[in-house]
């Protein structure tokens, strides 16, 4: 273990209690990590008895999506035409780690170690053609996201939500782009389940 970080032990969420994040014991990337980048909050709470939710100027995962995006899990899952990979699957949480991205060998002391940027260096030890500059489409999925749901009332130009009591596929489709936005990977923790849960809102709403 690398004792300068002290805390390895799996990370049961706050959220759910239910669930545990265990990253493996060999890259220190548990309970240093996932402690405080996980959500304090997941969309089925938020559902009353009428099926209808209530959303209020806070709605979301709060700035803590990271761990749970990568996970793969606790997404508004709205059926659609992209499938939702298995929990844990991602490559990004199955063959590399929150410490090997962030704080790997630096690439010109702009990046890694204890900038907590992540770091080109460790990207092409999997990425060899080069570092993909963007997951394929995906800043313009969560623009007509936005775009979407600014025109449906429910969010304001600036992002925010718009407080009110709103039906399922609506109030999944806010809770899906907050929990993008609160993430700041621009999808690149978990990819697939990004862009299905962004893909899979805007033909809900579309449909509505």
């Amino acid at each position: 273990f690398d004792y300068a970080l002290r805390a390895i032990a799996p990370v049961t969420l706050v959220a759910d209690n239910s669930y545990t994040i265990d990253y493996g014991n060999e890259n220190v990337s548990n309970h240093t990590c996932a402690t405080c980048h996980q959500p304090r909050s997941k969309f089925e709470d938020a559902i009353q008895d009428d099926g209808l939710v209530a959303v209020s100027g806070r709605f979301g995962p709060h700035y803590g999506a990271q761990s749970t995006l990568l996970e793969g899990i606790q997404g508004a899952e709205i059926a659609g035409s992209l499938p939702y990979d298995a929990p844990t699957s991602a490559a990004h949480r199955a063959g590399s780690s929150c410490t090997s991205c962030h704080m790997g060998e630096s690439s010109g002391n702009i990046d890694g170690l204890h900038t907590m940027s992540p770091t080109e260096t460790s990207c092409v030890a999997c990425h060899t053609n080069g570092v993909p500059s963007e997951v394929d489409g995906f800043a313009q999925d969560v623009a007509a996201l936005k775009a979407l749901l600014v025109a449906q009332g429910l969010l304001t130009p600036e992002g925010d939500p718009i407080s009110g009591v709103y039906p399922l596929t609506q109030a999944a489709g806010i809770w899906n782009y907050r929990m993008i936005y609160y993430d700041h990977s621009n999808g690149v923790h978990n990819p697939n389940y990004a862009k299905a849960l962004v893909k899979n809102s805007i033909e809900a709403l579309s449909a509505n």
